[in-house]
């Protein structure tokens, strides 16, 4: 049963159970034809076909302990919990992109802040809860970023 994610069809309000390939799914956010499902017990993302109601491949492997995702453009972006990092799914080839433990979002002095939800608009990301502004997720340059409009 904690493996699975229910479908619930908004209209006649029926349900389907579908099982998502990994432990323990936490969160949900779909992009396009796919739902994409953060498996907390482990450390994947499985992606589930819309029409289909069926697992994608094998679940994408990423940090320890994935909670909270966003979709920004192409990218799904997952806040894993334990090792204090986020993960980034390139949603064209359904693989990891980056995820560095080495250059973690918080220091380990700030364990109990550890990312748990990560929501995104076009032009930035929001983690939950707010870390330090030293702590802050360095920019990426391999990934497009919204100009500074400010004045």
């Amino acid at each position: 049963m904690g493996h699975r994610v229910t479908k619930v069809n908004l209209t006649n309000g029926s349900t389907l159970l579908i099982d998502t390939g990994g432990k323990h799914p936490y969160d949900v956010v779909t992009k396009g034809d796919y739902v994409y499902v953060s498996n907390s017990g482990s450390n994947t993302v499985s992606v589930i076909i819309i029409s289909g109601n069926a697992l994608v491949g094998s679940p994408i492997p990423v940090g320890n302990r994935p909670m909270g995702m966003a979709v920004n453009g192409d990218y799904i972006y997952v806040a894993n919990f334990n090792d204090n990092t986020v993960s980034v799914i390139d949603t064209d080839t359904r693989n990891t992109v980056d995820m560095d433990p080495t250059d973690p979002m918080w220091t380990t002095s700030q364990s109990a802040q550890t990312p748990q939800r990560w929501r995104s608009s076009p032009t930035a990301g929001y983690v939950s809860p707010t870390p330090p502004a030293t702590q802050c997720p360095s920019s990426r340059s391999d990934r497009s970023q919204a100009p500074d409009t400010r004045t």
